[in-house]
Formats: C-alpha cells, structure tokens, sequence
C-alpha cells in the first residue's frame, strides 16, 4: 500500500507484538479449527496443518505412541486427514492444544507444547502423555508434539523425543504455511509466515557473526569447542544457559552440582572466562587460585589470544567469594579478526597447555 506522497507504507505486523505463547497458541487453535470448520484455502491450510503435526519427525522418523502399549513406536501411515472431530481446546488438563482427529482411518489424539522462546520444566512432558492416556477419551494413536518457534537447543530436543515427542520447530512451521499458495492470500497467515521468516535470518546472521549476546549462539559456541572434556569433568553432556538479573543471557559449562572446582562461562558483553568455584577447591583456596591464574596466563600468551577485561574479586565483606575468575579471553575479538576455526585452534593450544601446567590439581580437584 502507497502513501500520497508515493513511498511505500509498510504494514505493521501482528506477531511483533503477539509474542507470547497464549498468542501462538491461539494461532494453532485457529489452524486446527480451519481443518473443521473453514471452507476453501483456509480449510485446505488447516488440514495441511495437521497433517504436517502428524508428519513431524521424532529422532529422524515419524512417531506415535501407541496408547494400548504405551509405548513410543515409528508410524507408517500417509498422514491423510479425514477430519477433526474434537477440539482444539486451550490448556485441556495443561496441556497448551489438544484435539483428536481421524488420520489413515484411525482416532488420533494430538497433545501439542507449545513454546516461544522459554524451556521445558520438570517432567511436563510425560504428565501430559499420562493425563491424554487417563482421559476416557478413546483414541488409538497418541501424537506428542513439541512445538516451538524460538531457537531449539539440542539438549530440550533430546529431552521432548526421550519423552516421545516429535519436535515441530520454526522451519516447520514456516513451510507449512508458505506450500498452501491460496491460504498465503490470508492476512494471518501471511504476517505469521513473514515474522517466522524474519526470525529465522536473525539466527543465520547472529550465528554467522558469533554474536555472543545471544544465548543460542553461546551454545553453538560452548558445544562445538568441548570445553569440559578438557578439564576432565565428566557427565556433563550438555552447557547450561541462564539469564541474569538484567536479562543478559549466560551460559557455562560444566553445570549443575556434579561439576567440578573449574567451569567455563560465557556471558552477554563479558569475556569467556575460566571461574573457579571456591567451595569446591578445597584448602589454602586462594594459593590455588594464584597457582591456576598463573598458569592460565601462560598458556594464554603461549597460544596467542588476546585477554579479557574482568575484575579480580577474591574476597568480598572479609570472606572469600564463592564464585571468582582465573583468567579470561576477549573471544569475541578473536571471533571477529580471526574467525571460528583459527579461534577454536587456539583455544585448544591453550586448554592444552592449561591442563599440562596443573594436571595434578585437577585430577584431584576436578
């Protein structure tokens, strides 16, 4: 649409704002519901809909679970929608969509979780499958779909497809709604599939550029360097991620309470640091410390990376922190002029090295 003065008018979005997960859940609803009751491309977008939920991949195959052996299993069906028979509903017994619909000639009921941009917790996955089985609703096939728009970390994939759930990510989404030519003519869908497209290329340039304020690029990050298995800590398999009080993401690895008197941590605006936590280093903690940031600092200069800035606080109203920093690394400066690989090359001079210099204290102390 053009202004008088013939520049272009752009058309605010709907989704810039409807960000939250009641929105998107809304907004499945609406799909859902358009497979029952909509006529023409709306319809046909629903039941395209669906029949890509039933289509989503669990571990690299297609899945159900089959409710009379409660059991997770690969489905062969063509996915062919007859028709939605109940439902959707909102938040049925907490699961965000729950409908049932008849798929290949049998009762399906779909159990979708649904996210934006926030994590799984506890065991909700599971709950859900036991509520859907525990219902009185009939039905022959359960569908689990975990369903999420924002960035899908490995470690919450692996955890929805342990739980059975097939993982219904973005690009999903995406696809599905731009391969329905006459349902795209409708405002709705075609905001929703141009804010997923915007979302998308925000990832590909963050990832691109390392952007280190991103949680999910200090992920990418954190994962491909391995840097736990350099500091001999085991069972560690996935970082961590947090945001802090300000809302800066951070993510470190190791984590969790098994981790050892050394982790990593990598926070928004802040250098990669080597942290040292004081409750598990045993005694004469601070002469350890020195010992650990000396030998950090040569094995810096040794592999040629620049450091970073951080404040040495040991001790804090007399008593000695519980967490502090042994050394640092302007990572993103060397991301920057050197790229990933010639950065990821260094740091494992430097781990390397780190590790010769107080091998012993790890092994005893790690």
């Amino acid at each position: 649409m053009s202004s008088a003065d013939g520049r272009l008018r752009m058309v605010p979005n709907i989704f810039d704002y409807a960000t939250k997960e009641l929105s998107q859940d809304a907004l499945i609803c609406w799909l859902v519901a358009c497979a029952r009751h909509a006529d023409g491309g709306l319809r046909e977008l629903g039941i395209a809909f669906v029949s890509a939920l039933m289509r989503a991949m669990r571990a690299g195959e297609r899945s159900v679970i089959d409710v009379r052996k409660g059991a997770t299993r690969p489905y062969e069906g063509h996915c062919e929608l007859g028709r939605v028979t109940c439902g959707p509903k909102r938040q049925y017994r907490k699961i965000d969509v729950y409908f049932q619909a008849e798929v290949d000639g049998k009762k399906v009921s779909f159990v979708i979780e649904d996210k934006t941009h926030t994590k799984m917790h506890g065991d909700q996955l599971k709950r859900y499958r036991n509520v859907v089985a525990d219902d009185g609703i009939e039905e022959d096939l359960v569908k689990a779909v975990y369903l999420k728009t924002g960035y899908v970390f490995d470690d919450e994939r692996e955890q929805a497809e342990s739980a059975g759930y097939a993982v219904f990510d973005a690009e999903d989404m995406r696809a599905c709604l731009e391969g329905n030519a006459g349902a795209a003519r409708h405002e709705i869908v075609r905001q929703f599939a141009e804010y997923l497209g915007r979302q998308l290329e925000c990832r590909r340039k963050a990832l691109a550029e390392w952007d280190m304020d991103q949680d999910f690029v200090q992920w990418e990050f954190m994962v491909r360097v391995r840097l736990s298995e350099t500091l001999r800590l085991r069972g560690q398999k996935w970082p961590g991620r947090w945001f802090n009080i300000g809302g800066g993401a951070w993510t470190q690895y190791p984590y969790g309470a098994d981790r050892g008197a050394l982790f990593w941590r990598l926070d928004s605006g802040k250098p990669l640091r080597l942290m040292v936590d004081t409750r598990k280093a045993g005694e004469r903690v601070l002469e350890r410390w020195d010992k650990w940031s000396a030998a950090f600092e040569k094995a810096r200069r040794e592999a040629g990376l620049c450091p970073g800035k951080f404040r040495r606080v040991r001790r804090r109203s007399g008593a000695v922190v519980s967490e502090g920093t042994i050394g640092a690394i302007d990572i993103g400066r060397s991301l920057r002029e050197e790229g990933r690989d010639r950065s990821v090359a260094k740091l494992e001079v430097l781990y390397r090295k780190f590790v010769e210099l107080v091998d012993d204290e790890l092994k005893a102390r790690g």
